[in-house]
């Protein structure tokens, strides 16, 4: 991608339509946010439009991890329950599957 900056768009695109397919798997989602990881941009208006892209990549893909029930405040760390405080309702709480996945995207 160094030689060709103009295949940074098309690599984000494809990385896109890796993550959002219907039976990837968590670990293939994870290395695929860690693969847009370490595409590094420059100042020219090709690798802009390749940021901005992937920043739109990014942002549907925190949005679809919060959709399948994750939040944000449970993935970043467990906190112990308190037992003197009352329990919240679960359909207040959104439960979370992979602190990894969150992280990757932050």
């Amino acid at each position: 991608l160094k030689k060709h900056p103009g295949m940074k768009i098309a690599v984000v695109k494809e990385v896109e339509h890796m993550l959002f397919r219907p039976n990837i798997t968590d670990r293939g989602k994870y290395y695929g946010l860690i693969c847009l990881n370490q595409i590094i941009f420059s100042r020219s208006s090709v690798c802009r439009e390749a940021a901005g892209y992937m920043i739109k990549v990014y942002l549907s893909v925190f949005n679809s991890l919060l959709d399948n029930g994750e939040s944000v405040q449970e993935t970043m760390g467990k906190k112990k329950k308190d037992p003197r405080r009352p329990q919240k309702s679960s359909s207040n709480i959104m439960t979370t599957t992979n602190p990894r996945m969150v992280a990757a995207l932050l």
